[in-house]
């Protein structure tokens, strides 16, 4: 899932309880692609914050090191 927040960055969401990592690959403009950490936070959820600024073209999540379907991957950030 992603949101924005009150600064104006994006914030993605992910409830994978049972999960050891969980990281966000994004494309941020033209052909740049990074994988970024996602952190833990309570009842199974993990976040990370975009700052302000970025652009994210199509994302997606990978848990314990496998990609994950989500609905919103297509979606511009």
């Amino acid at each position: 899932m992603m949101d924005h927040d009150e600064r104006g960055g994006t914030v993605f969401t992910l409830h994978a309880p049972d999960a050891e990592v969980v990281e966000l690959t994004a494309s941020f403009g033209g052909e740049r692609e990074r994988t970024l950490a996602m952190r833990r936070c309570g009842d199974g959820g993990w976040r990370l914050r975009i700052h302000p600024g970025l652009t994210c073209t199509r994302h997606r999540f990978r848990v314990d090191g496998r990609f994950l379907a989500d609905r919103d991957s297509l979606d511009e950030v």
